[in-house]
């Protein structure tokens, strides 16, 4: 082998060093992204559970005023007949 040869070889092999620590850097800042983006799912997720129980509860309070409404109307009605 020449010096020349050696020595482009020695600069590839450099060269590939670097973008192999740079792909490790990006797998790294993937990573936490990937992280922070899996809480924020689940942030995501508790807050639409909580909204299901608040819905829930809204419509069993309106079925009991409904159910209210509709007795006081039969009770109306019994008083008048």
């Amino acid at each position: 082998m020449t010096q020349q040869l050696i020595d482009d070889l020695l600069e590839l092999i450099t060269l590939w060093l670097e973008d192999l620590e740079e792909i490790r850097a990006n797998g790294y800042q993937t990573d936490k992204l990937i992280a922070q983006l899996e809480k924020r799912a689940g942030d995501v997720e508790s807050g639409i559970l909580g909204l299901e129980e608040n819905i829930k509860q809204i419509d069993a309070d309106i079925q009991k005023v409904l159910s209210c409404k509709s007795k006081a109307k039969d009770e109306k009605y019994l008083k008048i007949s």
